[in-house]
């Protein structure tokens, strides 16, 4: 049964790459052989068209679309199928031969080379199928990088061609408005340069994994305590601070009990830079939150009001 279902994928596997049209970069394996089993391909070779220590049928289909062939010379078969170059050969040799034997082969196909840097989870380099114009996408790139960092600029991808930058990119703006189009399809040596993100929300205090994280537009305040953990055991979950610098002095706001219900949250709108500071349960003042931060005396102390 495993050899019928190997067997089954092997057939599937070349129908699907006999119908798939040719393209400039792939890897042809040609055999032609006349009615006394004459070797027709073997002779004369033209500059370039085979591969250094391969098999002399393996052919390369050069840039401008074109293999040689012994007994037809130079032809087109870059957007044919292999049962179109199978047939073309065919006919280019009846007038000259009986009979003719033909078997035209996609050995391997084009890789694209495409160069995935900065903040990504495995940067370097990705191979893509240069026909599947599916999977040469930018998304596509960033996933087969392992997707990006949390500290990843999403409003600043890059793509570079030729060395010079093609377009940049908001992947939040893409995204929330299914910009199909932005998710441009790339070509072989393109660069995608995912940058670091110089906006940062901190959250301190009484959480998992207190650290910062990249400024994601529109997130309220629990979404960024989501995003390093949520509140470990000892944190005053009633009690939020949020610092902001303003000018040359810091604003530490406190949201008590009172003000933490849903709609109150909603109206907070945390700007980047902002420091989200979790107390703990037996916290004596609120504004000993300056004193640990290093800003008690350029600090302006406002409670349970909505931040705009």
């Amino acid at each position: 049964m495993r050899l019928l279902k190997v067997t089954g994928l092997i057939i599937l596997m070349s129908v699907v790459m006999a119908s798939r049209m040719i393209d400039v970069g792939d890897i042809l394996s040609i055999h032609v052989m006349d009615d006394k089993k004459t070797d027709l391909v073997l002779g004369y070779v033209a500059p370039g068209s085979l591969i250094d220590g391969s098999d002399p049928h393996d052919m390369r289909v050069a840039d401008n679309g074109y293999v040689y062939v012994n007994n037809i010379g130079e032809f087109a078969v870059s957007g044919l199928t292999v049962e179109e170059v199978n047939m073309l050969i065919t006919n280019k040799l009846k007038p000259y031969f009986k009979k003719t034997d033909v078997s035209v082969l996609i050995k391997s196909i084009k890789l694209n080379s495409i160069y995935v840097l900065g903040e990504v989870q495995n940067p370097g380099l990705i191979e893509i199928p240069a026909h599947d114009t599916f999977k040469n996408r930018l998304m596509y790139a960033l996933q087969k990088a392992g997707g990006i960092t949390d500290r990843a600029d999403q409003e600043n991808v890059s793509i570079l061609r030729d060395n010079r930058v093609l377009k940049t990119i908001s992947l939040t703006q893409m995204v929330e408005n299914l910009q199909s189009s932005e998710n441009i399809e790339l070509e072989d040596h393109d660069q995608v340069i995912v940058k670091q993100s110089m906006s940062r929300v901190y959250i301190m205090g009484q959480v998992n994994s207190p650290s910062g994280v990249t400024y994601i537009p529109n997130a309220g305040v629990l979404d960024y305590i989501s995003e390093v953990g949520g509140y470990n055991d000892k944190a005053d979950v009633f009690n939020i601070g949020i610092i902001r610098k303003d000018g040359d002095k810091y604003q530490v706001h406190r949201l008590s009990a009172s003000f933490l219900d849903e709609k109150n949250l909603a109206g907070v709108k945390v700007k980047e830079g902002d420091i989200i500071y979790i107390p703990k349960h037996f916290f004596a003042d609120w504004k000993d939150i300056g004193s640990l931060l290093g800003i008690a005396r350029d600090s302006v102390y406002i409670y349970d009001t909505i931040i705009k």
